[in-house]
């Protein structure tokens, strides 16, 4: 996710490393468009040996996941025409890092990832479990982004769960580049636009016009589609026809983004990073999911739910598979009553900020103390 990178790349310019860093990741090499910077990243399988590196951030997401490299391992033998136990075994020794002895682990810096989505087969697969525990363990520093997966490490780890909370490198954007003034369309009239982007769930027909009833009901307030990045350009006829939208943002760079989301008074959307992202914007998000679904891909619904859960937010997470049950309890009513509060998005960012700063620093702190002792004034960071 681009603002997930986009983090990262402030985060390596505060340390003045940014130009001594090599990024490499699991597709084909690319460029992202990341405010003024390019960053090039190449295939994770063309990575040096890892202990010739004096530090190693593993930064967000799924990466570490049996079931991510699992995946990667197949798709990757395919673009490269090797057996797939091949890569699988470079993914091990790249990733996972699982040549390098403990000592040299202490090189290492892991943020942001998600692990629970990885099922009872990790503990019958011992070259991966025991690579991933010995990293977990060894590592400067392992914060993951949910308390589910603190949770899961500390079972693997015999490790308290509390050495591996964090929070979603995301959220660090709105310590990075904070709003500088809640949205506002005139001197003391809060924003009338809501943002919507709705296209990552099958959201049922009836929870759509729900929400676009209570939209209508709440009075004075003006949809805007916003494309939460490529390919997604433009709303549907079904969300143009149910919600009224007659305008869509145009943003071009992730700042247009980011200034597109403090520009409305709260966001509707079942995507997940743009959810984060309005919170730690101080703009409220009501966030749409599948509470029967399993977490079976990079964009599962319970990224969302338990981001939800963890601060407090469940009431504006609504359940799409229960639409008459939302209807007859009146839940997105609720909902809509709490997005429009003037107060709860200044008040949630302000908590989330507090942990965001806390991981920030921690991160910032020990890659300083890593590359100090490795090789002052040298630093090569993988």
């Amino acid at each position: 996710m681009r603002l997930v990178d986009l983090a990262l790349q402030r985060l390596l310019q505060s340390l003045g490393v940014l130009e001594h860093t090599e990024f490499y990741c699991f597709e084909p090499p690319n460029l992202l468009g990341a405010s003024t910077h390019e960053i090039l990243y190449r295939s994770i399988l063309d990575m040096d040996d890892p202990g010739t590196y004096d530090a190693i951030l593993i930064w967000g997401d799924f990466i570490i996941t049996k079931w991510y490299l699992e995946k990667m391992a197949a798709a990757m033998a395919g673009t490269r025409r090797m057996r797939r136990e091949a890569v699988r075994e470079a993914l091990l020794r790249r990733v996972l890092l699982r040549d390098l002895p403990p000592e040299s682990l202490g090189r290492v810096v892991l943020f942001g990832q998600n692990i629970f989505l990885d099922k009872q087969a990790i503990f019958r697969d011992e070259p991966y479990l025991g690579a991933f525990r010995k990293l977990l363990t060894h590592a400067r520093v392992a914060r993951l982004r949910d308390p589910v997966s603190a949770w899961c490490a500390a079972e693997i780890t015999g490790q308290p769960p509390g050495r591996f909370a964090g929070v979603d490198p995301a959220l660090l954007i709105g310590l990075i580049d904070p709003p500088q003034a809640p949205p506002t369309a005139g001197k003391n009239q809060p924003s009338s636009r809501v943002g919507i982007f709705l296209d990552r769930t099958n959201c049922s027909l009836l929870t759509r016009l729900t929400l676009s009833l209570a939209l209508r009901l709440a009075g004075g307030l003006q949809p805007l589609w916003i494309p939460w990045f490529p390919p997604i350009r433009s709303p549907s006829i079904l969300s143009r026809a149910i919600f009224g939208i007659r305008h869509s943002a145009r943003p071009t760079t992730l700042m247009d983004y980011l200034d597109t989301v403090r520009g409305c008074r709260f966001i509707i959307s079942d995507a997940y990073h743009l959810c984060l992202t309005a919170w730690a914007q101080g703009v409220p998000a009501l966030s749409i999911g599948r509470g029967a679904q399993k977490f079976k891909s990079t964009v599962s619904d319970k990224k969302k739910e338990v981001f939800y859960l963890s601060h407090h937010l469940d009431e504006l997470y609504v359940f799409c598979d229960s639409p008459l049950s939302n209807i007859l309890r009146g839940r997105i009513r609720r909902a809509m009553a709490l997005a429009t509060d003037p107060n709860i998005g200044h008040e949630v960012r302000k908590r989330l900020m507090v942990m965001a700063e806390e991981n920030f620093v921690t991160v910032q702190t020990a890659l300083m103390d890593i590359l100090r002792t490795q090789r002052p004034g040298q630093g090569r960071v993988q």
